[in-house]
């Protein structure tokens, strides 16, 4: 199978074309006659059968015949465990998970809680989880109960029983009584965990889901929506929205529902043993502090969304300026980055210090409205004892009661903080999956194995989002085996045809077809495995060579990577370094030279044998005695 070959390259004048003629690259060289006019008006040098050099101006259309076989074959041995299994669960198709349930048409806790119950049900386990979550929720409470009653009636004896106090059996019994209201509190923290530990599972698995569903979400959706969304912003986001899947479930499983049951218990109780009116104090206090806590949170989530935007914009500043560290290094403006990032963080610092000011508040509030509430039930229920409506177990009781409530509503309102801080986050991941894909996917299979392939183009128009026009009317033909070369200067429309090629985006008008089929109607996942592009300028995984050159061909061999180094004038090289193949690269492959980066994705794109090879100025970081004998080998 022969690799067809679209190289494209930034030739600036005449001279230049010509050589490229006389040297044999090509037999064919264009040269763009103005920026951003396309390639529909161009310059023409041409070398006819006698060998003279022609210029002519005229329509763009070139077929060079390119020589040779492809020798690569199946590969599918030779890769370790690990990758083998991830390779063959993607080619399975087991990585790509079904779509989520359509996002919620807002933030709101009743449609997040639906949205996130809906993902939890896809999990089998999760009807014995609830069960049992439910049975331990009911005994945790119950226990916890159960130590001011026992102390109660331990009270009441030793109140009642003076004459009993000899009898050796009663003073067992009140010792066990005093005992058993001290366990219930363990019992009842150890219910509690047991209940975390079953439970805790799903909601960490609905995170897992809601992470790959986003990330899976983003590197589907277009190219645009890449170019107008900072990766920093992108990374925090998918990292919230796994967390606040988290502390909703925490919040909703561990907190509010456990926290209802047990007022409702409590003041059933009140009610029966001591009067309505303690009970009705206890609901008062109860729903003053709700209300506080609800009031100033909601102020408290207007500041953390604008904490949220300067964040967002904080981490995108310090990953650009890591990301770019050689450009910041050469140019010394290591101050100027600094500055920036330290102005973003003091943004960010005022809009976090006003959320704590209110936490504050918040805190003091429902401090006082806890004191206010267990004083008024605490003299209420004393008044009846100095009355004897009640005996002084009574009083050991309420107070019993009244702290085993408090407890949780310590935390309520720390719990409620993070949960409104959860929506917002969340609010910004169903923005995020509520965007679908400008461009649809088509429903032909291209022809996955054969000698090139055939490109037309049939006056292609094209402008980029609020831009100018950059393709004007063009049309060029390849027939399978043939190259041809693409050439003009910066900003003539080279590289958008790349992207119109790889479906990044749709022509504006014109159309683009690859072996007859209109490249709209292509599926782009089958578009993209017969093409393989070595861009213009190389982006490396922070990983070793050999699984940046495998990545072209992931079920390859170690054999089929190295003859792939091998043709892309890369072995040699790697052989004198340390670690050979095993070398990580670093980040973007700044580990590497220019060349170095350059050949190691020749050799990615060599390796997947494409029907169709684009090199997008392939050759640029090479010096001659390398670049002659790659492009040689890239028209084969």
């Amino acid at each position: 199978m022969a690799s067809q070959m679209l190289l494209r390259h930034h030739i600036s004048n005449i001279s230049n074309a010509r050589r490229y003629v006389e040297t044999g690259k090509f037999s064919t060289a264009f040269l763009n006659s103005k920026l951003g006019s396309g390639l529909g008006d161009q310059l023409f040098c041409s070398k006819n059968s006698s060998g003279r050099i022609l210029h002519d101006k005229r329509f763009f259309h070139l077929r060079v015949q390119s020589v040779g076989e492809s020798n690569y074959g199946a590969f599918s041995s030779g890769i370790n465990g690990s990758w083998k299994s991830i390779v063959g669960e993607a080619n399975s198709h087991k990585a790509v998970i079904p779509p989520p349930p359509n996002p919620p048409a807002n933030g709101s806790f009743v449609q997040v809680l639906s949205y996130i119950w809906n993902l939890a049900a896809g999990d089998p386990s999760l009807h014995w989880r609830l069960s049992v979550a439910i049975i331990l929720l009911f005994g945790s409470k119950l226990a916890g109960i159960g130590g001011p009653f026992l102390f109660k009636r331990a009270m009441d004896e030793l109140t009642n029983g003076s004459t009993k106090l000899q009898s050796e059996y009663y003073i067992y019994v009140v010792a066990s009584l005093l005992i058993l209201s001290s366990l219930t509190k363990a019992i009842s923290s150890g219910l509690n965990e047991v209940r975390y530990v079953v439970f805790a599972p799903i909601g960490h698995a609905v995170g897992r889901r809601i992470g790959v569903y986003l990330l899976q979400h983003i590197l589907y959706l277009d190219l645009s929506f890449h170019l107008d969304k900072s990766s920093g912003v992108l990374l925090r986001i998918l990292e919230r929205a796994q967390r606040s899947v988290i502390h909703i479930f925490r919040a909703v499983v561990f907190t509010f529902i456990p926290t209802a049951i047990e007022l409702v218990l409590v003041c059933a109780l009140l009610s029966h043993q001591v009067g309505a009116a303690v009970a009705g104090i206890v609901l008062l206090a109860f729903l003053a502090y709700v209300i506080w806590t609800v009031k100033i949170t909601t102020a408290a989530a207007l500041s953390r969304i604008k904490a949220n935007k300067f964040e967002e914009r904080v981490s995108g500043k310090a990953i650009d300026a890591l990301l770019n560290y050689e450009t910041v290094v050469q140019f010394n403006n290591q101050s100027i980055e600094v500055v920036q990032y330290n102005q973003l963080l003091q943004s960010y610092q005022h809009a976090m210090l006003d959320a704590e000011y209110l936490s504050a508040t918040l805190n003091g509030g429902q401090a006082a409205i806890l004191s206010v509430g267990i004083a008024a039930v605490m003299v209420v229920t004393g008044l009846q004892v100095a009355k004897g409506m009640v005996g002084i177990g009574s009083l050991v009781l309420v107070n019993g009661l009244i702290l085993q409530v408090a407890s949780p509503l310590q935390f309520l309102g720390f719990i409620y903080r993070d949960l409104r801080q959860s929506l917002v986050d969340l609010d910004a991941l169903f923005n995020i999956l509520s965007i679908k894909p400008s461009i649809e996917d088509g429903s032909i299979e291209l022809q996955k194995t054969g000698r090139g392939v055939s490109l037309k183009a049939d006056n292609l128009h094209f402008s980029y989002k609020n831009s100018i026009k950059i393709l004007h009317g063009v049309s060029f033909a390849a027939d399978p085996g043939e190259s041809i070369a693409i050439v003009g200067p910066s900003g003539s429309g080279k590289s958008t045809i790349v992207k119109l090629i790889l479906r990044l985006y749709d022509p504006s008008n014109g159309t683009l077809s690859m072996d007859g089929h209109d490249i709209c109607s292509i599926r782009k996942d089958s578009l993209r495995k017969a093409v393989a592009v070595v861009p213009q300028d190389t982006v490396l995984f922070n990983d070793t060579i050999f699984h940046n050159i495998l990545y072209g061909l992931p079920t390859a061999s170690e054999a089929d990577v190295t003859r792939a180094a091998r043709q892309a004038h890369l072995h040699e090289a790697v052989l004198q370094m340390p670690k050979g193949y095993m070398t990580v690269v670093g980040e973007r492959g700044l580990k590497l030279s220019g060349g170095e980066k350059q050949r190691v994705a020749i050799a990615r794109a060599f390796l997947k044998a494409p029907r169709l090879l684009i090199c997008d100025e392939a050759t640029s970081a090479l010096d001659s005695s390398t670049e002659v004998p790659v492009i040689c080998l890239s028209a084969t």
